[in-house]
């Protein structure tokens, strides 16, 4: 398995790395620091993955199994 990550080409890694560099929570991903590309794909990130956690808890609610 490769793993492509590294500042500025992982969206987790690189909003990780400002966090870990000091920067405060809204500005770790924001354009101002990572420019408009990079910016969206880790806004983009982060609304998916709320959706997984949406998706998660309505399984459970359901009683849906994965076979």
């Amino acid at each position: 398995m490769f793993w492509w990550g590294g500042y500025g080409v992982s969206t987790e890694h690189t909003a990780y790395l400002n966090l870990k560099n000091g920067f405060k929570v809204p500005y770790s991903g924001s354009e101002r620091v990572n420019g408009k590309i990079l910016a969206e794909q880790i806004g983009g990130q982060i609304f998916i993955d709320t959706w997984v956690i949406i998706l998660k808890f309505w399984l459970k609610r359901i009683k849906y199994t994965f076979i």
